[in-house]
């Protein structure tokens, strides 16, 4: 099992992506590597087309929570234009990873993250027609049978402010590896000689929201003006309610290990793959805080008569 992780320096932050590759993606004031979850086996005839002076596996192995410097072996050249480029953090199949320009932005913004993935090839297919016309060749529904798997073929920008086109997909996090995305990619799409960037966006979080340690990590609300007192009681929702059965997963030790999913909704820890939904307007959740309790992100409620509370309507949140 390899896994790439970021040099120290710049902050390492390994996503879960499985147990075979975690990808660099920090600043953080303190590094955290995640726990992962092995998806299935890659397909197997895979293009063994690795470039020269690009090894299939560039990085020593890691032991979890180790952070490791980035490989010395980095690739002598990048097909794609170099201003589309992170930081690389490895390859497979053919494939190199690098970190997204967007991506440490979008974890500030705690809506998961991206990693840039290039196909090895004589010159980079850019243009938006021309990356359209491929993946119109291509059957991109095929992808949705590979574990986590929420959108594929789509064409946008490779990243933010740039001309440049890329395939977009979107995995839940904790679902899948780097290297088995890589090689689903390649054989769905089979660029070929083409050079083929391939967004992908990692759908849930990737690392806790806030450490232990913080005096300001505590729990969430949809309501920005609900106040949670953090020695106070947490009573269950599903308890002053039980018609009411909400949406919480996931084990965690504290408040920062839980996180407002889907849109909203639902309480889960960061260990849990994400996912996308409609936005349901629950009155139940109006009073409600997400936040770990006996090991559990779970939702709460403190004071039921919260100036959150709708007066148009009755509130579910009652008991």
């Amino acid at each position: 099992m390899v896994c790439f992780l970021g040099t120290p320096r710049r902050g390492a932050l390994a996503l879960a992506l499985g147990a075979s590759a975690c990808v660099a993606c920090g600043p953080r004031t303190s590094d955290t590597t995640l726990a992962s979850v092995t998806a299935e086996t890659a397909p197997e005839n895979v293009p063994e087309n690795v470039p020269e002076n690009v090894p299939e596996d560039p990085a020593e192995v890691a032991t979890e929570g180790d952070a490791v410097e980035a490989s010395a072996n980095e690739p002598a050249r990048g097909c794609l234009p170099a201003a589309l480029r992170g930081p690389w953090i490895g390859a497979h199949a053919g494939v190199n990873f690098y970190e997204h320009k967007d991506a440490r932005a979008r974890l500030d913004q705690g809506v998961g993250t991206r990693v840039l993935l290039e196909s090895m090839g004589r010159a980079p297919l850019v243009d938006h027609a021309d990356v359209k016309a491929l993946i119109d060749a291509r059957d991109s529904a095929q992808l949705f049978s590979r574990p986590g798997a929420v959108a594929s073929g789509g064409v946008g920008p490779c990243a933010s402010g740039r001309d440049e086109a890329c395939v977009h997909v979107k995995f839940k996090t904790h679902t899948a590896t780097l290297d088995e995305i890589a090689s689903w990619l390649v054989n769905i799409y089979r660029p070929g000689d083409a050079c083929v960037g391939f967004v992908v966006e990692l759908v849930g979080r990737t690392a806790p929201r806030c450490d232990a340690d913080d005096p300001a990590c505590g729990a969430v609300a949809i309501c920005d003006e609900l106040t949670v007192d953090p020695d106070g009681p947490r009573p269950l929702l599903s308890e002053l309610n039980p018609k009411y059965a909400p949406n919480s997963a996931g084990a965690c030790e504290h408040d920062g290990d839980c996180y407002l999913a889907g849109c909203q909704q639902a309480c889960h820890a960061w260990t849990e793959p994400g996912f996308i939904s409609f936005c349901p307007g629950v009155s139940a959740l109006e009073c409600a805080a997400c936040g770990c309790v006996d090991g559990r992100c779970d939702w709460f409620v403190q004071d039921p008569a919260c100036p959150c509370a709708s007066p148009q309507r009755p509130s579910a949140r009652r008991p």
